[in-house]
């Protein structure tokens, strides 16, 4: 993971890097982007032609092999189109799309990007190191999960809030003693844990999937009950 971190930067300055010579075969696409007027010095075929803010992002292809030249503001860009048939024979390698961008702050951007992903993996190993990072509990992750879902509830969400307060319930148990509850259904976790909790989670399957109402008082009474089971595991978490 750390490997994939440190090479996803280099990924983006260099695979958008320019060239101001490129050799594509015959039929690529070219695509330009440039705020600055577009010149060629040969006939090229315009597949499209949209605009982005102030950039113009031009896809043009090239059918005849030959030296091509395309001036974006005061820069030159040189093309060598070759056919995909050589000596007709043998095939040549298709290279892919090739990009121009005549906006030079482009780099400039990317190098931001690049720049502002190292800083925040080191402010995220600094906080790490002092402790200010650090993974939830799961009673501190339960705790978490049911202000969400009394939020839902406020709104009378009753999708949003049994989805939630299942899940979260779910993901409590799984952590708390290693059960695989996020793969069980509701019969199997009744058999495991208290009434109440089965009782929820398939009150949450009908709602989601069958589409079942439920009162709002009936929505609160399990909200109460999550909230006192999370305050009993935390007295006994205090009493150890």
């Amino acid at each position: 993971m750390k490997r994939f971190l440190l090479l996803l930067p280099l990924t983006i300055l260099f695979a958008a890097s320019p060239s101001g010579v490129e050799r594509i075969t015959v039929g690529e696409p070219v695509i330009i982007e440039s705020k600055r007027d577009v010149m060629f010095d040969k006939p090229v075929y315009l597949l499209s032609k949209v605009k982005r803010g102030e950039v113009y992002r031009y896809t043009l292809t090239i059918y005849e092999p030959g030296n091509y030249t395309i001036k974006i503001g005061d820069r030159l860009y040189d093309i060598e189109v070759v056919s995909v048939l050589k000596g007709g024979e043998e095939l040549q390698e298709i290279i892919g799309p090739l990009s121009i961008r005549g906006n030079p702050r482009w780099i400039l951007i990317r190098v931001g990007i690049v720049l502002f992903f190292f800083l925040m993996i080191g402010v995220v190993y600094l906080l790490m190191r002092r402790g200010e990072i650090r993974e939830l509990t799961p009673e501190e992750e339960l705790g978490v999960s049911l202000v969400n879902a009394e939020e839902k509830l406020s709104s009378k969400d009753m999708d949003g809030f049994y989805t939630t307060l299942s899940f979260s319930l779910r993901k409590y148990l799984q952590r708390k003693f290693n059960l695989p509850a996020l793969s069980m259904t509701s019969g199997e976790l009744r058999d495991k844990v208290e009434e109440w909790i089965g009782d929820v989670v398939k009150r949450a399957e009908l709602v989601r999937f069958g589409g079942v109402p439920v009162n709002l008082k009936t929505a609160e009474k399990d909200l109460n009950l999550a909230r006192t089971y999370l305050k009993e595991r935390e007295n006994e978490i205090s009493e150890t």
